[in-house]
């Protein structure tokens, strides 16, 4: 009923019907909304949140969450703090959706011209990266990086305290489906934790590998000794 609406108004509109669906769609879309419910068949809102926030492609995208009607207050604090622009509960109005999503269309046209432009330099783990120049820096030291080095630690940096999806990560970095193998994932990890090491910092104890989910990465890395750190396998 909601895609008939929107088809009415001329407005695309793509259902998916699972995460799997969803991770497999957005590598060729850049939806101006997304609506999701909190509960899906194989996950939560949480990973699409997780996704949209930790990518640039998706600096205008608007993302719904509908929650049940009895879902307590803290459920509905969390989707705001993982970045939902929306929290909806049960029951629906239609009327009320549509409006929302015309709403966000119009935003959306407004900011074109004002469009992300990815950043030159930002930091991670107290190092600074000068993308451009594909260069790791701190301290008055400097490293050389691979590009996809730079671009995975870019994502990283983005989704600090929220678990990177390995979808997203195969789809932005690999430009292919993840299909449940890790290794190009890990292979790049660690070659960004040597060019780390390289400047003294111990990247691994900043990242936690989520299993089957993605990395986590954590700005402040655990107040351990470094020669006793528990190192997490990369």
């Amino acid at each position: 009923m909601f895609a008939t609406l929107c088809d009415q108004k001329g407005w695309p509109c793509y259902a998916c019907t699972s995460l799997a669906d969803f991770f497999k769609t957005i590598e060729k879309l850049t939806p101006r909304t997304i609506i999701t419910r909190y509960r899906l068949e194989d996950g939560y809102s949480d990973e699409v949140l997780s996704l949209i926030s930790a990518s640039a492609r998706f600096a205008t995208t608007r993302v719904m969450v509908l929650l049940p009607a009895n879902a307590p207050t803290l459920q509905e604090i969390r989707q705001v703090d993982l970045g939902a622009d929306c929290v909806m509960r049960d029951p629906l109005r239609l009327e009320v959706l549509l409006a929302h999503v015309g709403r966000n269309r119009g935003r959306a046209k407004a900011s074109a011209e004002t469009a992300f432009v990815p950043e030159h330099t930002f930091e991670i783990a107290g190092v600074t990266v000068h993308a451009n120049q594909f260069l790791l820096a701190k301290g008055g030291q400097s490293v050389e990086a691979a590009p996809q080095v730079v671009a995975l630690l870019r994502l990283l940096a983005r989704s600090v305290d929220k678990v990177l999806p390995y979808p997203f990560i195969y789809s932005e970095l690999f430009n292919r489906r993840f299909t449940g193998d890790t290794s190009n994932a890990r292979v790049l990890l660690a070659k960004a934790a040597t060019n780390m090491d390289q400047l003294g910092v111990d990247f691994r104890t900043h990242i936690k590998v989520i299993a089957k989910s993605g990395y986590l990465y954590q700005h402040l890395a655990p107040r351990e000794p470094r020669g006793n750190a528990k190192r997490t396998a990369v």
